[in-house]
């Protein structure tokens, strides 16, 4: 599948933070209100994440967007 409009991020960097974080998928999909399926798409670069979404997982991870994008 190939990624849909929006914002390509950095899934190797998103991954490495939100692990750093202490995030599993599961427990930062539910913090920022997404599924873990689709967060784990996003992070396998199959999804890109709408704006609004891109900014509520950099805010949960302390980064900005500009810091998770390709």
């Amino acid at each position: 599948m190939s990624p849909s409009g929006g914002i390509a991020l950095q899934g190797d960097k998103l991954r490495t933070l939100r692990e750093n974080s202490g995030h599993s998928i599961r427990s930062l999909a539910k913090t920022i209100g997404l599924s873990y399926q689709m967060l784990g798409m996003v992070e396998l670069g199959q999804r890109r994440a709408s704006p609004s979404t891109a900014k509520a997982i950099a805010d949960a991870l302390g980064v900005t967007v500009q810091e998770i994008r390709e």
